[in-house]
């Protein structure tokens, strides 16, 4: 589900540390006032294993739309099906002829979710004990951001 909407309503918008008081100021100072985020239905807020999309430690959220949009174009295209190419993880039908390698992946991203960098921001701050919180940065963090991890990915899984 998307819809053009206020920036003000899409949720997560700001990182988690920025006090929810604090986030009509900086609305006010954006230049852009809208967006258009793909939201997620009432039972999927409920419960995120309803979410196709949802977040992984490993996969980013965009990085599980570009992998259900690569599958759909698939489809689309009659090369998603039953023959099974040893080299690939999922049912490819090619045309016959055509091999593996004259199929190629155009992806185009912009920036990774600016989120995840200010909440790593975030974490690199020193704490009441002058500690900074290095154990908290996870090791998928510079792959998950990585925006041509998503070509890259769908290469490999296709």
């Amino acid at each position: 589900k998307t819809a053009t909407t206020s920036i003000e309503k899409v949720p997560e918008f700001f990182p988690k540390a920025i006090a929810a008081d604090q986030h009509e100021a900086l609305y006010k100072t954006l230049p852009a006032k809208v967006a258009a985020p793909v939201l997620k239905t009432p039972e999927e807020e409920k419960n995120p294993k309803l979410d196709p999309f949802s977040q992984t430690s490993r996969e980013p959220r965009y990085q599980r739309m570009a992998d259900y949009a690569t599958e759909q174009a698939l489809r689309d295209a009659g090369l998603f099906g039953e023959i099974v190419d040893p080299k690939a993880k999922v049912p490819v039908n090619l045309p016959e002829g055509v091999g593996l390698e004259r199929v190629a992946v155009n992806v185009g991203v912009g920036v990774s979710p600016i989120n995840d960098f200010t909440e790593l921001s975030f974490q690199l701050y020193p704490n009441t004990d002058g500690k900074i919180g290095y154990g908290k940065i996870s090791p998928f963090f510079i792959p998950k951001v990585l925006s041509n991890m998503i070509a890259g990915g769908i290469a490999i899984r296709y």
